[in-house]
């Protein structure tokens, strides 16, 4: 019975080791709400995270990185959408005024970056690295709010704007300078 045990033991260990989330990460809360006062957790499990990764396989160069994480964002958005309720958010600021399970920028922005943040500790951005959100005020009281990827190379860097689609479309990448002048996806940005 004592061999048993030990078995058990190394087949547990197996398990865990053979997880392909990140470290700590196959748990994380996403807002729910217009400027994320409230939050939930949601989990993630092995087979979404390879489903994940494997956008990744095919990133050539730090463009296909970009694209990788604007799906991926998307996806992470499904998965946390039907295990949260926000499975229904609208583009922008729907007309609903942030009923139940609709997000504003600081939600998407916050949600976006938690995501992206998930990617890096998993090891699947080779070209970019996640930075603090960024936000823009085109008008006094127009403020908008976007997750932000940097190439550590060049130094350029990306806003990643989820607020402009529905949950799980893929997010508005473009380069954080003209993304702060009040690019928009409808202007022929993504």
């Amino acid at each position: 019975m004592h061999a048993e045990g030990a078995v058990r033991f190394i087949c547990a260990l197996l398990l865990v080791a053979a997880d392909t989330s990140p470290a700590g990460q196959s748990q994380i809360n996403v807002c729910v709400d217009y400027g994320c006062d409230l939050e939930q957790p949601i989990r993630i499990s092995q087979d979404e995270w390879r489903t994940i990764g494997s956008l990744f396989d095919e990133a050539r160069s730090a463009a296909d990185e970009r694209t990788a994480v604007t799906i991926a964002v998307g996806r992470l958005e499904q998965i946390a959408g039907l295990q949260a309720g926000t499975q229904g958010d609208l583009p922008e600021n729907s007309s609903n005024h942030g009923g139940p399970g609709q997000l504003d920028c600081i939600a998407e922005s916050i949600n976006t970056s938690r995501y992206m943040q998930m990617l890096e500790q998993a090891s699947l951005l080779r070209w970019h690295l996640v930075k603090e959100r960024a936000k823009r005020r085109q008008y006094i009281f127009s403020t908008h709010w976007s997750a932000v990827l940097e190439r550590p190379d060049t130094g350029e860097a990306f806003a990643v704007d989820s607020w402009y689609g529905r949950n799980g479309d893929p997010a508005l990448v473009i380069p954080l300078e003209q993304w702060r002048r009040g690019a928009r996806p409808d202007a022929g940005n993504r």
